[in-house]
């Protein structure tokens, strides 16, 4: 099992909005993160815990905003992250 944290700070303008970030395994949904919101920035973060099997298993992030012109802040102080790590076997 792999545990996975996904944290985006989006930024972009309108007045009330939708983001949403999903984790995908193998080119199919594990589960999402969302806030609706009219304050901008915002932080949307998930979480998960899922088997893989360390060789050919693989995970892709994506985000879908309604924001007009939508931006996710990237720099050293790590404002859009993904990560993961291998938590226990299967």
């Amino acid at each position: 099992y792999y545990h996975f944290d996904i944290t985006l700070d989006v930024r972009g303008t309108a007045s009330l909005y939708q983001s949403t970030v999903y984790l995908y395994k193998n080119g199919s949904s594990l589960g999402y993160g969302s806030k609706k919101s009219d304050e901008v920035p915002h932080w949307i973060s998930f979480s998960t815990l899922e088997p893989a099997n360390g060789t050919s298993d693989y995970f892709e992030v994506y985000v879908y905003s309604s924001l007009t012109s939508p931006s996710y802040e990237e720099s050293s102080d790590g404002d859009c992250t993904f990560s993961a790590h291998w938590a226990r076997s299967l």
